[in-house]
């Protein structure tokens, strides 16, 4: 008679998706595990005899909190074939498919880690579009290349769009409502050409050109908020750059964000998110503001 069948070491990752998947059972040592855990995920290593029995034994644990078959997902590098390997943390559905990164310093420090995001992005077919001044038009076009893209070829295709020359502000005016009509007829105009939908990225303090109103900003995040619900193909992330940016505007990538990318690899649910239609979260004082964006960045080095 057969022996009981050896214990294997598994790692259970609460990947953050209220939808469809919200956990990925890998094997412990996969080394897409300390990606998550430097993203910020809640990581649990347990023992089982396969990603299978594993995964009827955390049904019968979650059955209270209704989780069903469909919410787990047994990664590659649990199955038998040699070498196998797991995604990116940056395919699996996103938190939010509207985000902001916060960074400080030069912007070309953050190139690498969104080069990465595009290139997924490229390869689960969205159309691609980076919005932002020529230099880091440049700079991006040089770290996609490192990322393994040929960016030649996706230029040509019109998978990947490479924007800097400005065009959508009106006698160097921002103009909110122009720039989410553009966008939407971006999304409309990819799905029309087989794409999967449109992700998109831009740095604010560029995007508002020379008149720097950034009392705008709030009149066109809530815009973007509305095409985010209403163009479900329509994903990316609004770039604020700190040392650029007023209090204010910090507030409104705050504010009207579900979700906060602080660095490429590392994003956090935003306890301060107003949904459309709800009343604002509370004018937090300069202080206050940076020092929660200070505590998040702890959090991501613990």
């Amino acid at each position: 008679m057969a022996g009981p069948l050896p214990s294997l070491r598994f790692a259970i990752v609460n990947i953050g998706g209220p939808r469809v998947i919200r956990w990925q059972v890998h094997k412990s040592d996969c080394e897409n595990v300390a990606e998550w855990i430097i993203k910020g995920s809640f990581v649990e290593v347990v023992s089982s005899r396969s990603a299978e029995n594993l995964v009827a034994e955390e049904l019968a644990v979650r059955k209270n909190e209704g989780a069903t078959k469909d919410d787990f997902q047994i990664m590659p590098c649990c199955g038998r074939q040699a070498g196998a390997t797991c995604a990116s943390p940056y395919t699996v559905m996103e938190t939010s498919r509207h985000q902001c990164l916060i960074y400080e310093g030069s912007p070309a420090r953050h190139l690498p880690g969104l080069a990465r995001l595009m290139r997924e992005k490229l390869r689960a077919n969205n159309r691609c579009l980076y919005i932002n001044s020529s230099p880091l038009v440049t700079g991006i076009r040089s770290h996609l290349a490192a990322a393994g893209v040929d960016v030649a070829q996706e230029v040509n295709r019109g998978s990947l769009v490479l924007l800097s020359d400005a065009s959508h502000l009106v006698d160097g005016a921002f103009d909110p409502a122009r720039m989410t009509a553009m966008l939407a007829d971006a999304v409309n105009d990819a799905l029309a050409g087989g794409y999967a939908g449109l992700w998109a990225t831009g740095d604010m303090t560029w995007e508002l050109g020379d008149e720097k109103n950034f009392g705008k900003l709030m009149a066109y995040e809530s815009g973007l908020e509305d095409m985010f619900r209403d163009l479900p193909a329509f994903s990316g992330v609004c770039q604020y750059h700190r040392d650029t940016l007023p209090d204010e505007a910090l507030y409104v990538a705050i504010s009207k964000h579900p979700c906060v990318y602080l660095n490429e690899t590392l994003s956090r649910v935003n306890p301060l998110y107003s949904p459309p239609g709800e009343p604002a979260a509370p004018l937090l004082s300069a202080p206050r503001l940076k020092e929660m964006v200070r505590q998040l960045r702890l959090q991501a080095d613990s």
